[in-house]
């Protein structure tokens, strides 16, 4: 499943299954006013709901902490390509500094490793956003679950 679907869908799944356990939330707190069978039935046919999303949602989870760690591999990667680039950066800029560069030179030199330092931010910052998102997901569908008490 493609990243952006696999995260629509995973979040359109935890919204149903908020959904259904609001029903049960509100359900329970209106248990006063209708007999105990009509209470437990709504509570039962909404907990066997959130049963079928949970069913849905769990081999999700799975798709999504995979992803969730290639980006981590992915922005390491990169990361740690960047730290090789501004350290030779820094190289040319202290030559510059020391005179063993006039400001021609270094700006010929450093252009490239600039451009390919630029390039690397922006892919990192995209990295960052992607990871943000599925991880505020996972952490969402994670409180929902604690919360519905299911996982007792």
């Amino acid at each position: 499943m493609q990243n952006e679907a696999l995260l629509n869908k995973f979040s359109e799944k935890v919204s149903e299954f908020e959904k259904y356990q609001s029903f049960i939330d509100k359900t329970k707190s209106q248990a006063a006013k209708f007999s105990a069978k009509i209470v437990e039935k709504v509570v039962n046919d909404n907990t066997e709901k959130s049963m079928n999303v949970v069913m849905e949602l769990v081999p999700m989870t799975d798709d999504l902490e995979s992803h969730v760690e290639t980006l981590g591999g992915e922005r390491s990667e990169i990361t740690a390509a960047n730290e090789s680039s501004q350290f030779e950066l820094d190289v040319l800029e202290l030559r510059k500094v020391i005179g063993e560069l006039s400001d021609e030179a270094f700006a010929t030199e450093a252009g490239n490793l600039k451009d390919s330092l630029a390039t690397v931010h922006e892919r990192v910052a995209a990295i960052d956003e992607e990871l943000e998102a599925f991880i505020e997901i996972k952490d969402r569908w994670i409180a929902a679950y604690e919360k519905s008490g299911l996982s007792d």
